[in-house]
């Protein structure tokens, strides 16, 4: 019994030290809290991990629950950061590992957070804090105790980049976790959009990041485009002086038509399959390189004059509305300049193209193997002996030049196919049929025209 006794009463004696320890604490953190030490602490402490000077709206201390209607941080060149802030703050502590000097944040939660990188993003935030907190500068303020953030929680996150206004793009209302992990962060998000400037709006199914000064690694973000998940982006970006960023993204099953521009814009439709390695220096003036191969499958072509041209010269109407078998390339872009290789197009029964262009400054230059059917080629007076001589698999083969502005290039096939019908013609082979064959050398004209 007498054992038993003490064993309560040491029990009781550590009952009143732990209370007595956090009423000590909580009196403590209370009076520093009013004072407004500890918010200029946690200010500077901000400033120092964001490097930008940082500060927050008012601290409510409420048990082991801290609150805040808002954070400030605004970042100097050369750091990439213009502005973040976050409303309606709300910090979960606990004191449990307050013996090795540590204040314990279990959860840290804030309903929204907006961040911009580059001067032009900065022009896209809303400006969300209700007034402007004092803002401390990026001071290491010496203190007894380390700050330990376990999970931090932000339910609607939006983040803009880039330079100039034709760069800018942005995350937007992505459901955001991070966790600390060996000196960096985990970060993870679902919901939302992805928007680029030249692209169509993606959702955002899923990330996976790590963010390691001066590192973000992109393990893995998923995003959708008509059909769940079918764009993946891994790779990594790398901040500060001399950054850069390396991405690898593929596509399954995405519409092409969401990525057309220009003259084929609502004239071509296709679903594409694509592996692409993009590059980029962080530096002025510096463009993307790209480089990859696309497959694009179930493409149609309609509402292109020359092809209605085309199916009235060959008698084939398959070609006015042309459903593309095959049509794949490999592309490498640097800068201004296009390079296709490897190019394939096939209606199959109907025609072949095989080769390779280059587009720069607006202007094409390429060449091409053409094969077409015997009957599509019959169609044409004086094609086969002339132009179409070479006999190769289904197909009777030429071959075609391209060159000048891309949007009217010159092409030497047109030329060669009149050429071959007035020579036949001249021969008076078809007289007593046509007369002269001023008709069918008048449509062929007509193409490209």
């Amino acid at each position: 019994m007498r054992g038993r006794s003490k064993l309560f009463i040491a029990i009781g004696v550590l009952l009143v030290l732990a209370g007595s320890v956090y009423f000590a604490a909580t009196r403590a953190l209370d009076h520093l809290v009013r004072d407004g030490t500890f918010l200029r602490l946690i200010s500077r402490k901000t400033a120092v991990k964001l490097n930008a000077d940082s500060g927050y709206l008012p601290i409510a201390w409420r048990g082991m629950n801290i609150r805040s209607s808002g954070l400030l941080a605004r970042g100097q060149p050369p750091h990439s950061l213009v502005e973040l802030s976050a409303i309606n703050l709300r910090a979960h502590c606990s004191l449990q590992n307050l013996w090795q000097r540590k204040w314990t944040v279990t959860s840290l939660d804030a309903s929204h957070l907006e961040a911009a990188f580059g001067p032009a993003a900065a022009t896209h935030l809303q400006h969300i804090l209700p007034r402007q907190p004092q803002i401390e500068p990026q001071i290491d303020t010496k203190s007894p105790l380390n700050l330990d953030i376990r999970k931090t929680d932000i339910e609607r996150t939006d983040v803009y980049w880039g330079e100039t206004e034709e760069s800018v793009g942005s995350l937007k209302e992505v459901h955001s976790k991070f966790f600390p992990k060996d000196h960096g962060l985990d970060v993870f998000g679902v919901g939302g959009t992805f928007q680029q400037t030249g692209w169509p709006e993606l959702k955002v199914e899923g990330l996976h990041l790590n963010w390691a000064q001066p590192k973000l690694i992109v393990h893995s973000a998923f995003l959708s485009l008509a059909q769940p998940k079918n764009l993946k982006v891994t790779g990594e970006f790398v901040f500060g002086e001399h950054g850069s960023m390396q991405l690898h993204l593929s596509s399954k099953q995405a519409p092409a038509e969401s990525f057309v521009t220009g003259y084929w814009k609502g004239k071509f439709n296709a679903v594409l399959d694509s592996e692409n390695d993009l590059t980029k220096q962080f530096e002025p003036d510096a463009k993307v390189n790209a480089i990859g191969d696309l497959n694009f499958n179930r493409a149609v072509v309609h509402d292109v004059q020359a092809l209605k041209q085309i199916a009235v010269v060959t008698r084939h109407p398959e070609f006015e509305k042309p459903k593309i078998d095959i049509l794949r390339f490999h592309y490498r872009y640097s800068g201004d300049r296009l390079e296709v290789s490897k190019f394939e197009a096939e209606i199959k029964g109907l025609c072949r193209f095989e080769g390779e262009f280059t587009l720069e400054k607006q202007n094409i230059e390429g060449k091409f193997e053409i094969g077409a059917a015997p009957d599509v080629v019959d169609a044409i007076p004086g094609a086969r002996e002339e132009v179409f001589a070479e006999s190769r698999g289904r197909y009777l083969w030429t071959t075609m030049k391209l060159s000048g502005p891309a949007h009217h290039p010159r092409e030497d096939l047109k030329e060669r196919l009149v050429a071959a019908a007035q020579k036949h013609f001249a021969k008076g082979f078809l007289a007593p049929l046509f007369k002269t064959g001023k008709p069918v050398i008048d449509q062929l004209q007509e193409i490209y025209k």
